[in-house]
Order: C-alpha cells, then sequence, then structure tokens
C-alpha cells in the first residue's frame, strides 16, 4: 500500500495529538480526577441499582426545573464504573474515552466538507482545548453530549447527501435524539432543527413504516421515565410546567439570549483564559459572526454548510430562550468556532498564497498554544492544591479536607460521627468517608447520610440535599468499607 508523505505527516500529526491529550488527562494521575456531589449521586444509584439488581427508571435531574432525564446515561457508565469495580478512576476512564470518540468522529464530520489540514487543524484545537479537557476528567451527564452531537451531525450529512434515509439512518437518528434528550433535556431543540433539515433539504424515500418504526424508539426510551412518573404523581410534568410559567420571552431577550449563546460558545472554545475581557469577547465573536456570514455565501457553499449553519441558528435560537443559561448546555455547539477557523484554513488553501496561509498558520498556532498551556496550567494548579474551579472548594491538605466535609455536614443534618479510612494502591490515595447521623433515622444501624450526599429514604436517586464539595487532592469515594482491602 502506498502512502503518500502528506498522509504520512497527517497520520504523524493525530498520534501526537492522541499522546497530548493522553498527558493532559492522565499525567497529572488521581489529582485529574474530579469527584463531585453529581459524581457521587450517580455512583449511588447505579451502584444501589447494581447490588440490589433493580431496573434504573430515571436520569439525573437538569437545572431546567430540576426535571429528570430519562435513565440513558446510567446505562452508558455503568459499564464502565462495574468493569472498574467502583472505583472513580472509572469517570476519568469514562471521560476521556468519550474524547477520544469524540475527536475521531469530530475528523469524520469535518472530512465530510474540510480538507485533510483544515480537519486537522479543527481536532488540534477540540483536543488542547481547557473547555473539552476539564468536561472530560469526571462523568457527568452533559460531558457525552459532543460525542452524541458529532454522530447525529454525521448521520445528518449521509442522510443530506444521499437525499432519503433508510430504514437504519431512520432508527439510528431516532436513537441518537434520544441519547442527546436524554443526557440533557435542552437538546430538545435538535428534534426540531432534524425536521426541519427533513423539510428544506427534501428527503425522499421515508416510508411511514419506518417513520413509525423511528417514532417507537424514541418513545420506548422514555417508557421508564414514563412509569417513575406515574408512581410519583407526574412530578416531572409538575416540574416542567412550574419552569415553563416562570420563562417570560420578548424579541429583544430572544435575541439578546441568542448572541449571549453565540458569545459562550467563542469563550469556551477560543482564547479561554483571556475571553472573560468584553473586548477579547465581542472581537471574538464577531470575529465568529463573520466567518458565518462568510461562509452562507461562499460560492463553494454546500447542502452540508446549509445544514450546519441551519443547526447552529436554530439551536443559538432555542438556548437563548432559556434562562438562566449554562455553560454545559452549549457543549454540543463548541466546535462550530473550529469549524468556522478550519473553513478559513481551507479557504485559504484553495488561493494557494502563501502570505495568507501564513496569516493564518500564525494566529491558529497561538491559539493552540494559549489553549495548551492553560490546559496545562490547570492540571498544574490542581497538582498543587490550589483553588482552579468554580464548581466547589479545595483545600492544601487532607485535615482541612475533612474538617470542611465535617462543618458542611452538620449545617445540614446537627452533630455527625464520621469514621475515616485510608489506603494506598499505586500511590493513589483513597478515602472513605462514613458520615452518620442516627437522630434523624428510624433505625439507628442504618445511616441516611453517606457518600456525601444524603441517602434518601423514598428510594429516589435524587437526594433531599447535596454537599457541594470538591477536594482534587482528597479522593472521595461512594463505596462500602469492604471494597478497601487495605483500610487503616
Amino acid at each position: 500500500m502506498n502512502v503518500s508523505k502528506s498522509s504520512h505527516k497527517m497520520i504523524s500529526a493525530g498520534i501526537l495529538v492522541v499522546v497530548v491529550s493522553f498527558g493532559l488527562h492522565f499525567g497529572a494521575g488521581s489529582f485529574a480526577m474530579q469527584f463531585l456531589s453529581d459524581q457521587a449521586r450517580d455512583a449511588s444509584v447505579i451502584w444501589n441499582a447494581w447490588t440490589e439488581h433493580r431496573p434504573i427508571l430515571t436520569g439525573p435531574t437538569t437545572s431546567l426545573g430540576n426535571v429528570h432525564t430519562g435513565p440513558l446515561f446510567y446505562y452508558l457508565y455503568a459499564p464502565v464504573l462495574v468493569a472498574f469495580q467502583f472505583e472513580p478512576v472509572a469517570g476519568l476512564v469514562w471521560g476521556y474515552g468519550l474524547f477520544l470518540l469524540s475527536c475521531v468522529v469530530l475528523w469524520t464530520v469535518s472530512r465530510e466538507w474540510l480538507s485533510r489540514a483544515a480537519s486537522l487543524v479543527v481536532v488540534t484545537l477540540f483536543a488542547t482545548s481547557e473547555t473539552i479537557l476539564l468536561y472530560s476528567l469526571f462523568p457527568w451527564n452533559p460531558n457525552a453530549l459532543p460525542l452524541f452531537f458529532l454522530l447525529w451531525c454525521l448521520t445528518m450529512i449521509v442522510v443530506i447527501r444521499n437525499r432519503s434515509a433508510s430504514l437504519f439512518e431512520s432508527l439510528t437518528l431516532a436513537f441518537l435524539l434520544a441519547v442527546l434528550t436524554h443526557l440533557h433535556l435542552s437538546t430538545a431543540i435538535l428534534i426540531l432543527v432534524t425536521l426541519l433539515s427533513f423539510i428544506l433539504f427534501r428527503i425522499r424515500g421515508i416510508r411511514p413504516l419506518h417513520l413509525l418504526l423511528s417514532v417507537f424508539v424514541f418513545v420506548l426510551s422514555y417508557v421508564p421515565l414514563l412509569v417513575d412518573n406515574l408512581q410519583h404523581a407526574n412530578r416531572d410534568l409538575t416540574a416542567l410546567q412550574t419552569y415553563q410559567s416562570g420563562q417570560t420571552f420578548n424579541v429583544f431577550s430572544v435575541l439578546e439570549g441568542t448572541w449571549n449563546v453565540l458569545e459562550h460558545i467563542v469563550r469556551m472554545m477560543i482564547f479561554t483564559p483571556f475571553s472573560e475581557r468584553t473586548g477579547v469577547s465581542v472581537l471574538l465573536t464577531s470575529f465568529f459572526l463573520l466567518g458565518i456570514v462568510v461562509l452562507a455565501f461562499a460560492r463553494h457553499n454546500s447542502a452540508i454548510h446549509r445544514f450546519l449553519l441551519l443547526t447552529l441558528i436554530t439551536t443559538a435560537f432555542g438556548l437563548g430562550m432559556i434562562s438562566p443559561l449554562q455553560w454545559h448546555y452549549l457543549l454540543p455547539l463548541a466546535v462550530f468556532p473550529l469549524w468556522i477557523i478550519g473553513a478559513l484554513v481551507d479557504s485559504m488553501l484553495h488561493r494557494d498564497n502563501r502570505l495568507l496561509l501564513f496569516g493564518m498558520v500564525l494566529p491558529i498556532s497561538l491559539i493552540i498554544g494559549i489553549q495548551l498551556g492553560s490546559s496545562i496550567g490547570h492540571l498544574v494548579a490542581v497538582r498543587n492544591g490550589f483553588t482552579v474551579s468554580g464548581y466547589g472548594s479545595e483545600y492544601p491538605n487532607d485535615r482541612e479536607a475533612v474538617r470542611a466535609i465535617v462543618a458542611h455536614a452538620e449545617h445540614f443534618v446537627g452533630p455527625i460521627r464520621i469514621d475515616v479510612h485510608r489506603s494506598s494502591d499505586n500511590d493513589v490515595f483513597r478515602y472513605l468517608l462514613r458520615l452518620e447521623a442516627p437522630h434523624l433515622s428510624s433505625d439507628a444501624e442504618e445511616p441516611i447520610v453517606r457518600y456525601l450526599i444524603r441517602r434518601p429514604e423514598d428510594g429516589s436517586p435524587e437526594p433531599p440535599y447535596q454537599l457541594l464539595f470538591e477536594n482534587t487532592r482528597t479522593r472521595v469515594f461512594w463505596a462500602e468499607e469492604p471494597l478497601f482491602n487495605e483500610a487503616s
């Protein structure tokens, strides 16, 4: 098999990207892992389902009115958690696996409409992004959004290119939309994008049976959630109605919200360390919008261009109606600023103008350098015990961390007893904190406070409250004491 020199360079560059990303994820060892109250909750849900041999009916709650999602996230995460015997490193492996798969699918989608060089630029920018790094260091339902959004994009591109949808493609779209909406309800706007794309791009050959089967697959994924709601007086429907009643819309607020969405995805992915500065943010967002306009009116504008623009504009408009806007809602759109840069690189390559090409190489190299330096700086700060995250508090030593846990717990439940067990395995220190408040439990031998969250009495996966605590130097486990082989 003959492989050209350019192919060798692309393969070498791809391997380098993988090596660098591996170093970013695992170079800091156990210090890179993040374990927050959400992770404690999710691990507890899976642990209880695994040990009690019962299905999981609901997913985590979202910030959209505290409505439960479907349970598919837990079923995606559970195999890795079980394979690693419920060790927290499972979350890091799960996140890195999603990251690698996202890079592969991003390359595949980019190659549908960009050159190899431009696609490599896009993947490199994605792989060195501090935002993507942070969201792949721990297991959380929104963290899987980029992968499944890219898979949805790839399937839609195949359908649009062929102007028809086979049974397999129809079922795949239904499954991907189910997964996306299970991961977070904010992705429901993609259902509208799918329908608009089928109409605007005149997708033919959709048989009624295929359509019915696709709808059946989507609805079937929500049967567990429906069963749970029947058991709990339609709590999610009530919560959703309450949330919607508190939302007000007008033209100006939606336009402002749409601008905020576009601004935030640029700030997430380009010059992240400096993006909080108003001037830099406005400049980058204006550049991004200019790139969108250029693509929209480009001579080589293709159906794929139009589909991606439709997806970006419709999704940004839909998310712009949500208040308050959370960064993790925007993870599916995080690739769009990178695609704009890739399209500009492609344009320069087609012009065969070395001066223009050099003018693009310099800022792209600068962006990659800043993003890579920022990612490394974050991990170094974590390893040294500094506060580098807005998700909670970090403590420089174990004693202060335990004190903080006890103080925070007692604030909610009153006096507690705490036993700390520590063991060492391959230089990774592990801690089991067993919090007990017998005066709150009907059975003094069965504590209702553990795993850094309160154990729900009704079997619901959601705790009445959460201890919002983060300490990246002290690993806090949800596991029971028998799982520790060398507790001391």
